[in-house]
């Protein structure tokens, strides 16, 4: 592919991903990217500016938005982009090892590093050395500035090779070394820090609200369940009910997660409960539009359950239509124009014109 052919589709993706992002209320990229080549990524005024970049991120999650989940080996710059293409509102990094970027793996370095062509990037980290998320947080901030959204810690990841290390969902069994991760990424964040948990371990503990208080009380401002047990993997069905039980119990928003294969399943998740968001994951295979999908059919919900204030208030509500209709009974008998009794000119017995 020629130069030129190459400029004219990433143009094409700018635009389309720029007006993605401003119906979803993000920053746009063209002002984004000149914001961040005006002040150095690593000033104090760098560090301000991402912080207010990404301020609205946790207010977002509150509404119903549809997020790119996180998948190793999946979700790369061009899997992202083409999911904001499909109508995702945000979109989350590969699974990046903090002891990569520690170490300095260009490897790792590249996983952070977001497209020129996408709206800020919520970057997830797994590990279990604090200082070395301290580190990965500090950097990441530095290198990204603006483009950084959010940082997401995994405490779900089940893979052996992973929970064997202490890292990803083994962490839920631990839960005060958890918090601490938690407080160290909190204390070296320019942006909000949200974290990814399971129901529990095994099958016979569901210590998730336990666990998702304490990381809560640690400085998470969201959490987002996948509803299986680490040793499920991902096998069976997750279990919503039980995403929605935390959401009924914590104060922070809680982002469903897992077998979100159709738009009616995601709409139908979000609808009428108390669950803040959802991510989808391996329901964008082969399916990118599955967010728009979705997206319209939570609107067609919302247009029928909450948009018509007056319809709901007015048709909806007898006490009301009570009180309008009395209201135009009294207008009605006030009113010369509508009471024939006021009114010479209906009224035969003030007209005697009208009575022979």
């Amino acid at each position: 592919m020629s130069l030129d052919c190459k400029d004219t589709m990433y143009a094409q993706v700018e635009e389309l991903v720029s007006r993605f992002a401003a119906d979803a209320g993000l920053v746009g990229l063209k002002s984004e990217q000149a914001s961040a080549s005006a002040a150095p990524a690593g000033s104090t005024s760098a560090a301000r500016e991402a912080r207010a970049t990404s301020s609205n991120y946790i207010e977002l999650l509150r509404h119903k938005a549809l997020i790119g989940a996180p998948m190793a080996g999946v979700s790369d710059r061009t899997y992202r982009i083409m999911s904001y293409l499909g109508g995702a509102v945000a979109c989350v990094s590969e699974m990046v090892s903090v002891a990569g970027l520690f170490y300095k793996s260009s490897g790792s370095w590249d996983l952070v590093e977001p497209s020129p062509y996408e709206p800020p990037l919520i970057v997830q980290l797994f590990g279990s050395v604090p200082q070395q998320f301290v580190y990965a947080t500090q950097h990441i901030s530095q290198r990204l500035g603006q483009r950084l959204r959010a940082i997401d810690i995994n405490m779900a990841c089940p893979v052996s090779k992973v929970v064997k290390k202490g890292e990803g969902a083994s962490l839920m069994n631990t839960p005060e070394a958890a918090a601490e991760i938690v407080r160290a990424v909190v204390s070296a964040a320019p942006c909000p820090v949200t974290v990814k948990i399971r129901r529990g371990y095994d099958l016979a503990h569901d210590t998730s609200l336990a666990f998702a208080e304490t990381l809560v009380d640690a400085g998470a401002e969201a959490i987002e369940m996948h509803g299986r047990f680490a040793k499920q993997l991902y096998k069976g069905d997750s279990n919503l009910d039980a995403i929605r039980q935390l959401a009924r119990v914590i104060d922070v928003p809680v982002v469903a997660s897992g077998d979100m294969f159709s738009a009616d399943h995601v709409a139908k998740s979000l609808c009428g409960s108390e669950l803040a968001s959802v991510m989808i994951a391996r329901g964008t295979y082969g399916n990118p539009w599955i967010f728009r999908d979705a997206r319209e059919k939570i609107q067609a919900w919302e247009k029928l359950h909450v948009n018509p204030q007056a319809q709901v208030e007015g048709e909806m509500n007898p006490q009301v239509k009570l009180q309008v209709n009395s209201q135009a009974q009294v207008e009605g008998d006030m009113n010369p124009q509508l009471n024939p009794q006021l009114n010479p000119q209906l009224n035969p017995q003030l007209n005697p014109q009208l009575n022979p």
